[in-house]
């Protein structure tokens, strides 16, 4: 079986969306874009295989706070739920 390699790329804060995934690994769960104070808060966890260990991450969940343009470094992979790294403002890093 021939594994897909991750694609890295940036986004502005005030683009991501719930189901995409940070550089580091973790899956946005939520995002509150707060215009007014221009910054975006993305609530995030770490997802896990084993189905147990996967729903208690999601109970330990943290937020990352973002200026609203501020890139914010993504990937995307064969299991990410939403790839952001054909949208306009993408900036790819590495594929």
């Amino acid at each position: 079986m021939i594994e897909s390699k991750p694609t890295f790329y940036s986004l502005p804060a005030h683009t991501l969306e719930t189901g995409m995934c940070t550089d580091d690994g973790q899956v946005i769960l939520k995002v509150s874009k707060h215009e007014d104070e221009d910054c975006v808060v993305a609530t995030v966890y770490t997802p896990d295989d084993d189905p147990e260990q996967d729903a208690q991450n999601r109970l330990d969940d943290h937020m990352r706070l973002y200026d609203w343009n501020r890139l914010v470094d993504l990937l995307a992979d064969e299991g990410t739920e939403v790839d952001g790294s054909g949208y306009d403002q993408a900036q790819l890093i590495r594929r």
